[in-house]
């Protein structure tokens, strides 16, 4: 036979030990909420420097593709404001002397207003043939 009180203790759990649980998942998560915000931004910087290395390297293709003689000297940039990635790409090409040009490529992305630049410059020449007279 059961007394009165192994019958209350048998029912569950008490408001106070519900309350003192609660209280613990809470502090526990707000102590982790530093380091989630932390691995968030590190995963958007990791995906804005992927797509700025893309498109460097879609340009530097772009630029090796072009006749040597079709590139002049000068600065052209693009803005790309409504792409996924919104930037500016800037492309200067410099005549180093007579058979060599040198071509710099500089992707700036807006993000929140903020501008980070990227440039990478590549040094191109005519290619030596020697069969030509």
């Amino acid at each position: 036979m059961k007394t009165r009180n192994t019958q209350l203790r048998e029912g569950g759990f008490s408001l106070v030990e519900i309350l003192v649980t609660i209280v613990l998942l809470a502090i526990a998560l707000m102590c982790l909420m530093p380091v989630t915000m932390r691995v968030t931004r590190l995963g958007a910087q990791a995906t804005v420097a992927a797509q700025r290395t893309a498109i460097l390297a879609g340009e530097i293709q772009r630029v090796e593709r072009l006749a040597y003689t079709s590139l002049t000297a000068g600065t052209t940039c693009t803005d790309y404001p409504i792409a996924d990635f919104a930037h500016t790409t800037c492309i200067t090409v410099t005549s180093v002397d007579v058979n060599n040009k040198q071509v710099s490529v500089v992707v700036t992305p807006y993000i929140g207003g903020v501008a980070d630049t990227s440039a990478v410059a590549v040094n191109r020449g005519t290619r030596y043939n020697p069969l030509s007279p």
